[in-house]
C-alpha cells in the first residue's frame, strides 16, 4: 500500500469511523444532543490521545477528557448544560481531528510508515 493509501485509512478508521454515532444522531434525530457532544469529546479527546506517538499529546487529552466527562456528569446531573458546553465540545472534536490527521500524515505519508504491518506493501 503506497503511503497515501496509508494515511487515508488510518484517517478513516482513526479518525472518522469513531464520529459515526454522533453522525447518525444528527442524520436520524435532526440534531444533536448535548449530552451526545460531551460524551463524544471525552472519549474522541482520550481515544485519539492513545493514538499518538507524542506523551504530551496522549496527557493532554487525558486531561481534556476529564474535563468533558465531569462536564458530561453535570449535563446528567443537572439536566441543563453549561453554556458553553456545546461550543467547546464541536471546538474539541475539531481540533483533536486536525491535530490527530497532520500526525497521521507525517507519519504515512512523511515518514511512510504503514499504517499497520498487515497492509504492508
Amino acid at each position: 500500500m503506497n503511503r497515501f493509501a496509508n494515511f487515508g485509512v488510518s484517517f478513516l478508521i482513526v479518525i472518522l469511523i469513531p464520529l459515526i454515532p454522533i453522525g447518525l444522531e444528527w442524520w436520524l434525530a435532526g440534531q444533536i444532543t448535548d449530552r451526545s457532544l460531551t460524551i463524544t469529546a471525552a472519549i474522541y479527546s482520550v481515544s485519539t490521545g492513545t493514538s499518538s506517538r507524542y506523551g504530551f499529546f496522549l496527557i493532554l487529552t487525558v486531561v481534556i477528557s476529564i474535563i468533558f466527562a465531569a462536564c458530561f456528569g453535570y449535563i446528567l446531573a443537572i439536566q441543563t448544560p453549561p453554556s458553553h458546553c456545546r461550543e467547546a465540545s464541536f471546538a474539541t472534536i475539531f481540533c483533536m481531528s486536525f491535530i490527530h490527521g497532520l500526525e497521521r500524515f507525517r507519519v504515512h505519508v512523511l515518514l511512510r510508515q504503514p499504517f499497520q504491518p498487515l497492509f504492508k506493501s
